[in-house]
């Protein structure tokens, strides 16, 4: 009888068998497929795209923040820095900066200038060459002259930092370091290496020394990379960096597949096993899509962020392989290029600067920064390109500059132009005067100085927005005498100077001639028409001197020496003008010490009545006897203390010395002893307290005396002068008005003042018998004086005739050679007193 039950168990085995086997081959073959795909997104995920735009997201953190280093050379290489201009460029680089802590600006090494200020105040005044931790770093800059960078390392304000310092050379000399200092951590974030983690990779960074070799682990992720690394270096100053990343799970992945080929076998043996690491897989498989998927999403995210800093930075990138025919662009190099999918065409010069950057083979990199108008505004660019060679590409950065550079001339324009007339500064004028002096020796040059005549009487009259007014017209009038080939700058206040090139006595002639006419026409001030001269001074290179500061110090002198004779004047220079201003200045200072040390003294002149030829009063007059140059005329020394202020000591060491002389001769003390004033030691505002202060402390109060006062010092300001000459007027004081008929005074005018005696000048006496002109005026003037009440002297007095004639037109005082020269006071008392 057949065993169908044999039969069955043995068919259940087979089928079993065959069964087990097929689940078996389907599982491993579910399982080598599956490793497979595994492979595949480990592949795509680890490819050089991912090491490039990580690699170079760091380095352009890096790149940014080091910028700023560079920056702030140019600020002190192009313009007298300040703190104004030094602070305007900071507050650009830090607002937009990742991470930046520090800007500073250290002339000398010494930190004189730092951004922010708040933050900063401690490091003003820090010397960086003299501190043992930052000399070397300094020194390194210096000698090597380039960047030097520090760190990371834990900074004194708190936090992981780097410092970078640039030395700067001005004309190859020394002229500081710039320092720059930023937060590390926020260049790794800004760079956002920490997302790897999102997407399943590692990474690390590496401080490494020429060789290749780490020495310092500066960053990682969760965990060291170690295997299956793919790396990217980045140039950090006179640092080499190096990026790192990995997939977390390489370095498992063949471990992984003899676990699975065990499991296999063990599965061999149990059904259940290979059926549970069947679901187990296919578990794994859709865990992996989903982490492909969030990846995929977690880099859309970055490259949006990506490209919104590059937006607020105005910074693109792109992207050139060699052969191809135009450039990929990032869309904010599009936008910033107003270029939607190819290049547009160019302007010459920056065409010429695109060739130059897409020809680029060589290390390092290549800049270029062009203008090119884009929707009818002017735009300028930076690009900055570095050729790989394994992938015969270049990977460039393009960014819109054009605020840096408005901002850099901007402070070009404060340190170069005058604000007011918008010629060129003193510092331009110098620099430009420097180029062409270098061009070549047999180069001549002219410097031209021209001030404005009365333009202080003007200012102080009108006020500073006339004078603002006149200084602005006169500028218009000067640019248009000058030629195309000279210099105009406006200098200082109302001094302007004018750069000549060949200054030969035609050209120089010609153009003060075209400046004459120039200033012609009035120039309108408040609806009033002013007419305004100029005077000017004229030297020469290299003739008079090689240099720029003492070529305008010589045309100063030809000016002042000018203007002396007359306003309008254009004075070349001569050497003897130097000489007399040398003398000038050693006489201003001896002049002080002469009054410490009673080199001054008193001599004295009779005024004698001209009915009698009796003294009734005398005339103070001062001496000089230098100890060296002898007897100093009174009108040199006088005139030195006028210009140098020396004159306000002065006259009051006179007054007093003539107290102190007269009190040793009590039978003087009912003579009337006149005493000059200084015009400007009579529009000093305390004249009148300081010659009451001397009345009371050296003279008698029955000394009589009378102050002589010119036309010009009354009339200067005629308000000031009633004001003090009021204040002084008393039975002891009386006022005289010397030189009469040199001025511009009129008898009416000067019945304002409390003037009792008009003395004539001595040009109108010398030789009146047998002067018919000066008769007439003489007649009239005493007659004149007379009616008005006034008393007249006749000044320089020498011959009988003289006196006689005098006396005969009723004439009251005379005084002159004729009846005393000056002498001593003693010798005085003893001619003219019984």
């Amino acid at each position: 009888m057949f065993d169908w039950q044999t039969l069955l168990t043995k068919l259940n085995g087979r089928l079993l068998w065959v069964a087990s086997f097929v689940l078996v081959m389907s599982v491993l073959l579910l399982s080598v497929q599956q490793r497979y795909q595994d492979r595949q997104l480990i592949a795509d995920l680890s490819s050089g795209n991912l090491i490039d735009r990580y690699g170079r997201r760091l380095q352009m953190e890096v790149d940014r923040a080091l910028s700023s280093a560079y920056i702030l050379r140019g600020v002190a290489r192009q313009a007298q820095v300040n703190q104004y201009s030094f602070s305007l460029v900071a507050q650009e680089l830090y607002q937009p900066l990742t991470g930046i802590r520090s800007l500073q600006l250290a002339p000398n090494g010494v930190v004189t200038y730092a951004y922010p200020q708040e933050s900063n105040q401690p490091a003003i005044g820090h010397n960086l060459m003299e501190d043992p931790e930052t000399a070397p770093f300094v020194q390194e800059a210096i000698l090597d002259d380039r960047l030097v960078i520090e760190g990371p390392k834990q900074l004194k304000q708190g936090g992981m930092g780097v410092i970078a310092r640039l030395p700067i050379f001005i004309d190859q000399a020394f002229w500081g370091v710039s320092v720059v200092v930023f937060d590390f951590p926020d260049i790794v974030q800004g760079a956002e290496l920490e997302a790897l983690a999102e997407q399943g990779y590692d990474y690390t960074l590496w401080h490494i020394v020429d060789d290749g070799e780490p020495v310092e682990l500066l960053s990682s992720g969760q965990d060291s990379v170690k295997t299956a690394a793919v790396t990217a270096p980045i140039a950090v100053g006179n640092h080499q960096w190096q990026l790192s990343i990995a997939p977390v799970h390489a370095g498992w992945v063949e471990a992984t597949l003899l676990i699975e080929i065990t499991v296999v076998a063990l599965i061999s043996i149990l059904f259940a096993e290979v059926v549970r690491a069947n679901y187990r897989l296919m578990g794994s498989r859709r865990s992996l899509k989903a982490l492909v998927s969030q990846q995929t999403f977690s880099l859309s995210r970055s490259e949006s962020r990506l490209l919104q800093a590059q937006e607020i930075a105005k910074l693109g990138s792109w992207e050139y392989c060699l052969g191809d025919t135009q450039r990929r662009l990032s869309k904010q190099a599009m936008s910033i290029l107003s270029s939607k999918s190819s290049e547009e065409w160019l302007a010459p010069k920056r065409q010429q600067a695109l060739d130059s950057l897409l020809a680029f083979r060589g290390p390092g990199q290549k800049r270029v920064e062009y203008e090119f108008l884009r929707d009818g505004q002017a735009v300028w660019v930076r690009e900055i390109a570095e050729y790989e060679a394994k992938s015969e590409r270049l990977f460039g950065t393009v960014q819109d500059i054009t605020q840096e550079v408005q901002a850099n001339r901007t402070i070009w324009r404060q340190a170069n132009v005058d604000e007011l007339t918008g010629l060129a500064n003193r510092n331009l004028l110098v620099h430009q005067f420097e180029q062409l002096a270098g061009q070549t020796k047999a180069i001549q040059l002219g410097l031209l100085v021209v001030d404005v005549d009365n333009f202080k009487g003007l200012n102080s009259g009108l006020g500073s927005d006339a004078g603002d007014a006149v200084l602005k017209a006169v500028a218009e009038r000067l640019q248009q005498a000058v030629s195309d080939l000279d210099i105009l700058a406006r200098f200082s206040g109302d001094e302007f100077v004018i750069c000549v090139n060949n200054p030969s006595g035609a050209n120089i002639d010609a153009l003060v001639s075209r400046i004459r006419r120039s200033l012609e026409k009035p120039i309108m001030l408040e609806g009033v028409s002013r007419f305004v001269t100029v005077s000017g001074g004229i030297s020469r290179y290299p003739d008079d001197s090689g240099s720029f500061s003492e070529l305008h110090r010589l045309a100063k002198i030809a000016l002042l020496t000018g203007k002396d004779i007359s306003p309008g004047r254009f004075t070349h220079y001569l050497p003897q003008m130097l000489e007399d201003v040398q003398q000038l200045n050693t006489l201003e200072s001896e002049l002080k010490q002469a009054i410490r040390q009673y080199e001054i003294f008193m001599v004295y002149q009779p005024i004698v009545s001209a009915s009698h030829y009796k003294m009734v009063a005398i005339e103070s007059l001062a001496r000089w006897q230098h100890s060296t140059m002898g007897s100093i005329p009174p009108d040199r020394f006088i005139t030195i203390a006028e210009q140098s202020g020396t004159i306000i000591a002065l006259g009051e060491y006179i007054a007093k010395q003539v107290g102190q002389d007269l009190s040793h001769f009590p039978n003087l003390r009912n003579t009337k002893v006149a005493i000059n004033i200084s015009r400007v030691q009579f529009i000093d505002e305390a004249f009148a307290t300081t010659m009451k202060h001397v009345l009371e402390q050296s003279f008698a109060s029955e000394q009589p005396v009378v102050f002589e006062i010119t036309e010009s010092a009354l009339h200067n300001d005629a308000q000031h002068a009633q004001r003090t000459l009021g204040e002084l007027l008393s039975q002891q004081v009386s006022y005289a008005l010397d030189d009469f008929g040199t001025g511009y005074s009129s008898f009416i005018s000067l019945k304002q003042f409390p003037v009792s005696n008009v003395k004539i000048d001595r040009s109108f006496v010398t030789d009146c018998p047998n002067r018919p002109d000066n008769q007439a005026l003489l007649t009239a003037i005493v007659a004149m004086a007379h009616a008005l009440g006034f008393t007249v002297t006749a000044e320089g007095v020498e011959t009988v005739e003289e006196a006689e004639y005098l006396r005969g037109i009723d004439c009251d005082f005379l005084q002159g050679y004729y009846f005393s020269k000056p002498c001593s006071l003693a010798e005085l008392v003893q001619r003219f007193t019984p």
